[in-house]
C-alpha cells in the first residue's frame, strides 16, 4: 500500500483556513502543512468535518529554547497545535500529523509534531477525536486569529486497507 494523495492547497490570497475535503474514507491520513504567518501571533488548530463542538481531547509537550513545558485539553473545539508555542508575527512553521479512523465506530486518534522557526520551537500533541459517528469527510488547518499569509501550504493523503 502507498499514501494517496487526497489533496493540496496553495493559498494564493491570505486565508483564516485551509480545508481539504475527503471524497472517500480512508483508514489513516497523513498531513504535512506549511504556514506563513501574517502579522499577527496565532496559534495553529487541526478540525475534522468542520465540527468546533467540544469534542478534541490532546495533550501536548512542547519545547522552547532550553525549556520544556506540557500541556492537556479536553472538551476543546479543536486541537491545538501550538497548544504552548504561540506563533508569532511573521513567523513561519510546519506540522506533520498521523491520523488513524479506520471505522466510523472508533474516535478519531492523531499524533502530530509542530515546529516554528522562532527560537526554533518544537511542539509534540497527542489528540483524539471523541466523534464516533462519523467517518473523516474533510480536514482543515485554522488559524486562531486572521489569516494565514499567501503561500501556505497543505497536503492530505490518505491510507486504506
Amino acid at each position: 500500500m502507498a499514501w494517496e494523495r487526497i489533496g493540496y492547497e496553495v493559498l494564493g490570497s491570505a486565508s483564516a483556513s485551509i480545508s481539504i475535503s475527503v471524497p472517500t474514507p480512508y483508514d489513516f491520513y497523513r498531513v504535512t502543512a506549511y504556514f506563513a504567518n501574517d502579522a499577527n501571533t496565532k496559534d495553529v488548530y487541526l478540525r475534522f468535518n468542520g465540527d468546533s463542538g467540544a469534542n478534541y481531547t490532546s495533550q501536548a509537550i512542547n519545547a522552547n529554547s532550553t525549556s520544556i513545558a506540557g500541556a492537556r485539553a479536553s472538551g476543546a473545539a479543536q486541537v491545538n497545535l501550538m497548544a504552548l508555542g504561540t506563533m508569532g508575527a511573521s513567523e513561519n512553521g510546519g506540522t506533520s500529523i498521523i491520523v488513524a479512523k479506520p471505522a466510523a465506530g472508533v474516535k478519531g486518534q492523531a499524533v502530530g509534531v509542530t515546529g516554528q522557526n522562532a527560537a526554533p520551537i518544537l511542539e509534540l500533541t497527542g489528540a483524539e477525536w471523541n466523534n464516533t459517528t462519523d467517518e473523516i469527510t474533510a480536514v482543515s488547518i485554522v488559524a486562531s486569529s486572521n489569516n494565514f499569509d499567501t503561500g501556505s501550504s497543505f497536503l492530505l493523503e490518505g491510507l486504506s486497507f
